[in-house]
């Protein structure tokens, strides 16, 4: 895996609490973790060496 589940988990428990207001989708990108809201980029997780 290549970012940080735990941050991610975090994340997305956030995002899920405001569902039913915002369009939320999750997609893996470049090697990381992205969280699409209202089709933007909201954020996004790597892991960076």
């Amino acid at each position: 895996m290549a970012y940080d589940e735990g941050l991610a988990h975090r994340v997305r428990e956030l995002l899920e609490a405001r569902e039913d207001e915002l369009d939320v989708v999750e997609k893996k990108m470049f090697g990381g973790l992205c969280f699409m809201v209202q089709a933007t980029c909201a954020a996004a997780f790597c892991r960076m060496t």
